[in-house]
């Protein structure tokens, strides 16, 4: 079950293992881009995470993307697939390859998979120490939404503690996410729904490792 700690001193967290988080987020219909937004860190569980799925992105009303009937958009690190475990010091996961970079939208019990570019996408697994940044964007478009993502394409990016003063600041940054984070390339799957989103998602498959999320923001741009 979900729960709230206080992995890093100071900063609690919403652990998530095997489940997903849903929240209300009322982002209206007057917006060119939506930039969902994560701050977070997975426990280190000692090896490869196999089959892991992770994913972030918006809904209509409180689904999600394991319900049977949803309108879904977002993007997965990981679907099914294997998330590399590095020792560092500090320990970090890699998501890596084209099967790690997926853009999806989910309409009705239709879910549609889009890969991205071959690079990869560094999350933390140093809790105590170090909080790692994910963003999606996710452009309106006419039957087509456009959905890129942002992480850190190398170890060096996760082995770095981003506060929440630099989180709040890069993902304000439209064009860049920062500077600092990479990006796949845009990804532009089959989307048939009505782009009016108002909730926010995040859904982990495993219960080991956990994942603490720290934040997590919706910004719209006009």
């Amino acid at each position: 079950m979900a729960n709230i700690t206080e992995t890093f001193v100071g900063d609690k967290s919403l652990q998530l293992g095997n489940e997903q988080f849903v929240r209300t987020m009322a982002m209206g219909s007057s917006w060119t881009k939506l930039r969902v937004c994560m701050r977070c860190a997975f426990d280190d569980s000692g090896g490869d995470i196999l089959t892991a799925k992770l994913m972030m992105g918006v809904c209509t009303g409180l689904t999600d993307f394991n319900s049977g009937s949803a309108d879904c958009a977002g993007f997965t690190l990981g679907y099914d697939t294997t998330a590399s475990r590095f020792a560092g010091p500090p320990v970090y996961y890699e998501f890596n390859g084209i099967a790690n970079t997926r853009a999806f939208t989910k309409v009705g019990a239709t879910l549609t998979l889009v890969n991205g570019a071959n690079v990869s996408n560094s999350l933390s697994a140093a809790p105590t120490t170090r909080r790692s940044l994910w963003f999606t964007d996710i452009t309106k478009g006419t039957g087509l939404t456009t959905i890129s993502k942002w992480t850190f394409a190398t170890g060096a990016g996760a082995q770095a503690d981003r506060t929440r003063q630099t989180y709040l600041a890069w993902l304000q940054d439209e064009a860049t996410a920062g500077g600092t984070l990479g990006t796949g390339a845009a990804s532009t799957p089959a989307y048939t729904g009505a782009n009016l989103f108002d909730s926010v998602f995040v859904y982990w498959n495993k219960s080991t490792p956990v994942i603490n999320i720290y934040d997590l923001t919706v910004i719209r741009f006009y």
